[in-house]
């Protein structure tokens, strides 16, 4: 189980209360909890949880748990967190670390973004490297705050950059357009955005629904054509 499934997770907040105040340009603090599924299988819970330190500054916390039939086969545990400000629609991150540990072995990521300097220090287990950096690239956590925000804001892009493990990444972004989904919080309009990476057959869709403030309420993800990952939303809490 790995984290970049989440990325888009990416990410939540509200159903019944304006929770997410993007007209201040931050999201109020939440959290939100999913069921995950393993090719068709439950494996656990993930929860996704944000923090606003101040006015601007935010920190975002993500988890997965994974249940005991899961433990049984791979024994594995994700935590990831990242750090950053929002101001005027701007997503800065500053920080950002990833923590996989499953039955063989167990992987780490530490992400710094310098943005005087221009630059991002990438670390990967014992790798370290420099990445450029400008306007726009994000962490895997940072995204999914980007992307509500654009889409809140009708600017959502055809691509974005990503740093992550030592190397940035671009994914291409598709809207398929709205569509009701029945969920844990009752029936939903929500968005359906697919994901894909250039030279990969792995893709990712979201969806994320304007009447909550464009919080993700279903991820799905799809490796040569079969579907081997799932999240649905069961609640939010504020």
């Amino acid at each position: 189980m790995n984290l970049p499934l989440l990325r888009s997770l990416v990410l939540i907040s509200t159903i019944l209360c304006p929770w997410l105040s993007l007209a201040a340009d931050t999201i109020s603090p939440f959290q939100a909890r999913y069921e995950v599924y393993g090719r068709g299988i439950s494996m656990g819970e993930a929860v996704m949880s944000l923090e606003m330190i101040d006015a601007n500054t935010y920190q975002m916390h993500s988890d997965i748990e994974p249940n005991v039939l899961a433990s049984l086969m791979i024994s594995g545990k994700s935590r990831e967190q990242a750090s950053g400000t929002i101001q005027h629609g701007v997503v800065r991150p500053v920080h950002y670390q990833r923590h996989i540990k499953t039955l063989n072995k167990s992987r780490d990521v530490q992400l710094d973004f310098d943005w005087l300097s221009a630059k991002i220090n990438a670390r990967y287990n014992q790798k370290n490297v420099i990445l450029p950096l400008k306007s726009g690239i994000v962490d895997p956590l940072s995204l999914t705050i980007k992307v509500m925000l654009d889409l809140k804001y009708n600017r959502l892009s055809t691509q974005y950059t990503m740093a992550d493990k030592t190397e940035l990444k671009t994914w291409q972004i598709k809207n398929l357009g709205k569509k009701r989904l029945n969920t844990s919080l009752g029936q939903l309009q929500a968005i359906h955005i697919k994901q894909s990476t250039p030279g990969k057959t792995r893709t990712t869709s979201f969806w994320f629904a304007p009447e909550l403030h464009y919080i993700p309420v279903r991820v799905v993800q799809h490796k040569k054509g079969k579907e081997a990952f799932r999240m649905e939303i069961q609640s939010v809490e504020k």
